[in-house]
This record gives C-alpha cells, structure tokens and sequence, in this order.
C-alpha cells in the first residue's frame, strides 16, 4: 500500500515538476543572489558582467542569451572590456534580434583595441573572409598580430599559414613552420618569433 501511494501520487508530481520548464525556471531563477541582482541594477558594473555571464552559460538559471546580452551592454557601456568582448561575440554568434549588426561591430572595435584577443581575433576572421565588413588582408593581419601576441594560438596559427602562403604579410624563409609551431607550444614565445621577423 505504501508503495501504491509512492507509486501514483509522489512519482507523477515529482515529474511533472521536473519537466515542466515553468515551473522549473520560476525556481532556478531564484537560485541567482538577490544581492547580486540588486548590485547590478544599481550600476556595478562588475556584478552586471557576472550576471551576463550567469545568463549566458545558464549558470543558477535557464539560460538566456537576450537575457545576458542586456547585463553585458550595460557593463560593456561603462567600459568593461570582457564584457564588450562578450557581447560582441554573443551578438555574432546568437545574432540577437534586440542589437543591430552595427552595435555588435562596434562592441568587437572597443573590446579589441582595448586588448581582449578573443575580439581581436574575430575581426581578423571576419576581416580575412569579408563577413560583415570589407575583406582586407591588412586588416586581418593587423588584428592577428594583436591576438597573437597575447598567446592565441589560432591568431599565431592563422599567422604562419598567411606568411607561408604571402597573404597580407611578407613572406619569410624559415619563419612559418616556427609560427606554426608556435601556435602548437604554448611554452613557446611568440614574441621573441615575431622579432626575429623584423
């Protein structure tokens, strides 16, 4: 009998909460620090970023990409960088309909000048393929030599195949099987190859 009353009553309702996502999000929502919330709305700008990133990986809470693409431009408008970087690759990636093109372009600008390589990357692809800006071999290289030289071993990679191939750089003897390398051996130092280089 007690396993009749387990079996019919407790298991269903279990599951039916378990599965119902309105239910579900109602709870986890409240899962996220009111302080934490509270901080954010009041400006910090710290607390609006990690509120992004609790949206955008889902993190205490279903996850959210208009939702995290909010706290993001909110701390990215006071200039935090990572999260201008956030933005800007949440924005190409999820192409949110709340956020022009030209917003997400500009967000990939300030986050890479202000040195965040996963954006300077992003515009050295979108500016070797042509995807929503001029293509520009220059401009590829200019942005990969940036995110390189903070260790992105795709930029470093990218780099030894365009200077292998002479695309957008000079092409050097001997130089691009050590770029290569370098893009494999995060020990390596891959300043140390660019000014042998020069």
């Amino acid at each position: 009998m007690k396993y009749k009353i387990l079996q019919y009553l407790v298991i269903p309702l279990i599951t039916f909460w378990m599965f119902n996502p309105a239910l579900a999000a109602e709870e986890e929502s409240s899962l996220i620090p009111t302080l934490l919330i509270q901080s954010a709305e009041d400006g910090d700008v710290s607390d609006q970023f990690e509120l992004g990133v609790i949206y955008d990986l889902g993190q205490l809470t279903l996850e959210n990409k208009a939702e995290a693409a909010k706290w993001y431009r909110l701390a990215a408008d006071q200039g935090h960088i990572e999260a201008q970087g956030r933005l800007c690759y949440l924005l190409y990636v999820n192409q949110i309909a709340s956020l022009s093109e030209g917003e997400m372009l500009e967000q990939c600008h300030l986050a890479a000048q202000g040195g965040n390589a996963s954006s300077q990357f992003l515009l050295a692809t979108m500016s070797e393929t042509g995807d929503r800006v001029p293509q520009s071999f220059i401009e590829a290289m200019k942005w990969h030599r940036l995110s390189a030289e903070q260790g992105n071993m795709y930029s470093q990679r990218a780099l030894g195949i365009a200077y292998d191939r002479g695309e957008g750089a000079p092409q050097f003897a001997g130089l691009p099987s050590a770029r290569l390398i370098s893009a494999f051996n995060p020990i390596s130092n891959f300043s140390e190859i660019c000014a042998d280089a020069n």
